[in-house]
């Protein structure tokens, strides 16, 4: 779900109150239009809400139509200006090539219509779905396409979540996830892989290539956070592993889902903790580098959803505005430098001090993600090797810590998909979607299946693979959400008012515990979007 940098990006809104100012009575005539769009009830209308890339908002009401040849959306609406002044109410015709984001609350019109349905937020204000989510919230299960090699019967173990950063089509970003495949993976044979939407989102994926590195006998191919391949040799697991609460060398001994996690500090979610290990390595020789396998808890999660229900039925406004603005968007990291990711440090004995090595970040509660961190080549020759990990407390599931030893560079083969079926049937035009990064999407819905089969290189050599997937995802906002507008906490919070964010620790904390337990439990049924 993907998510510390959906947080983030939406420091937009300091800058939307600051650059933006409203006429009160005219502001007042579109505000009481668009809480009239998202009033709750069995009556409600449907609408679509188009924000265009100069400023101005066009609101459709009841019916409108899309011309797929002249890309028009067409229909009778009231289009604001730039300032939200009220200039027209009429039969319109709207040039889809104008619009930085649309939203409405009837997903089914749009599920035919990869150009609409790229740029659309969905507003879902009745919708069938768990107990435990109607209870807490901030806690719903929320996904970003999953992947799986193995069987798919379940998204607990999915083998990667793509592209779990991006938000919002501003955010659009490149993905890469160790499929961590055992040997098998043999050259000229077929590898398939399952691309599943299992939340209410609407993912709209460019591309999703598969990168084959020939391996021999013992090595594995690693990235770093940057996306640079090694070829490596050999693991040594922690002789020692300890954290605040003691000995820990169990949970990080193997990849085995046993992980390392502790709650947050019940006053600052940015508060910091360490943890130190000490390797003994059976190879020296060639540069170390550390492995660690990790996923986020549901922090961002809860951030995320918070940002959404303060920013309540606005909430296009913001996402739209992230697309216009490019200063927003490079203001974007202030959250996501506060909460950090975990970053590596090196003992260094001559010095008696502790040196940077580096950082790991990936967003998403889901899939566990395997990274390296190269460290510096001056420990080579180095038998004993002490490392800390600095991160924000509570924020990371740790599984698996190991030193290996780097063998030089790889470069990847990547290889595109041979054949897409959607839902169970071959489907031509997902196929040509996903093919390349381009300006074509393949829209994913709630529910949606793809069997993506690859043909791995010709060259009887076993391979690494790694998943490489490109696109964004627009979450559907639920009506609970909705009732928690607060802009004033949104600036706040995306300020890092201290206050603010002592406030969000202490409102997690009343979830924490059961937080899991309603994630893991509140994935739709198969009928839960019936109705919409």
């Amino acid at each position: 779900m993907c998510i510390t940098r959906l947080v983030s990006a939406l420091l937009l809104l300091a800058f939307f109150a600051c650059t933006y100012r409203y006429h009160q009575p005219l502001r007042q005539t579109y505000h009481e239009a668009n809480a009239l769009l998202h009033r709750t009830g069995p009556s409600e209308k449907p609408f679509l809400k188009a924000h265009l890339h100069n400023g101005d908002v066009v609101i459709f009401e009841n019916e409108w139509q899309y011309d797929s040849l002249q890309m028009h959306v067409s229909g009778k609406g009231r289009h604001f200006d730039f300032n939200r002044r009220l200039v027209l109410t009429d039969s319109l015709s709207l040039p889809v090539q104008d619009v930085a984001l649309f939203e409405t609350n009837a997903p089914e019109k749009n599920q035919d219509n990869a150009q609409i349905g790229v740029l659309t937020v969905v507003t879902v204000l009745n919708i069938i779905g768990s107990v435990l989510c109607l209870t807490t919230p901030k806690a719903c299960f929320g996904s970003c396409p999953t992947f799986y090699y193995g069987p798919a019967n379940h998204v607990r173990y999915a083998d990667a979540e793509g592209f779990s950063n991006a938000i919002a089509p501003a955010f659009e970003s490149l993905d890469l996830d160790a499929l961590n495949n055992p040997a098998g993976a043999r050259g000229g044979s077929d590898f398939v892989l399952t691309m599943k939407n299992e939340a209410l989102e609407t993912h709209s994926v460019n591309t999703v290539q598969v990168l084959a590195v020939p391996r021999g006998p013992g090595e594995r191919v690693h990235h770093d956070r940057n996306g640079q391949f090694y070829r490596c040799v050999g693991t040594d697991t922690p002789t020692r592993a300890t954290a605040p609460e003691g000995d820990i060398s169990s949970l990080l001994c193997a990849s085995d889902a046993l992980e390392r996690c502790t709650p947050t500090d019940s006053a600052h979610l940015n508060a910091k903790e360490y943890v130190y290990l000490d390797f003994d390595r059976r190879q020296t020789g060639q540069q170390p580098a550390l492995l660690l396998q990790f996923r986020q808890t549901l922090v961002t999660t809860f951030l995320l959803y918070s940002a959404y229900g303060y920013m309540g039925d606005e909430v296009s406004d913001y996402l739209a505005e992230m697309e216009t603005n490019e200063r927003v968007r490079a203001a974007a990291a202030n959250p996501f430098d506060l909460l950090g990711g975990i970053r590596i440090d090196v003992w260094d004995a001559q010095q008696r001090r502790w040196t940077d090595a580096g950082e790991l970040y990936e967003t998403g509660p889901i899939a566990r993600n395997l990274q390296l961190v190269p460290l510096p080549g001056k420990l080579a020759g180095q038998h004993h090797l002490s490392l800390r990990l600095h991160m924000s407390k509570g924020l990371w599931r740790l599984d698996y810590a190991a030193l290996t030893n780097i063998a030089g560079r790889a470069t990847p083969i990547a290889l595109a998909p041979d054949c897409v079926e959607k839902n169970g049937a071959e489907n031509t035009a997902a196929w040509q979607a996903l093919l390349a990064d381009d300006d074509r999407y393949e829209v994913s819905l709630p529910g949606d299946t793809y069997r993506l089969s690859y043909r791995l290189p010709d060259d009887n050599n076993d391979h690494e693979l790694i998943l490489a997937s490109k696109g964004y995802y627009l979450e559907w906002i639920r009506g609970d959400w909705l009732r928690e507008k607060n802009p004033g906490k949104l600036r706040r919070m995306l300020l890092n008012d201290p206050s603010t964010w002592q406030s969000l620790a202490r409102e997690f904390k009343t979830i924490e515990a059961e937080s899991e337990n309603a994630f893991w439990n509140s994935m739709l049924e198969p009928n839960s979007t019936q109705g919409l």
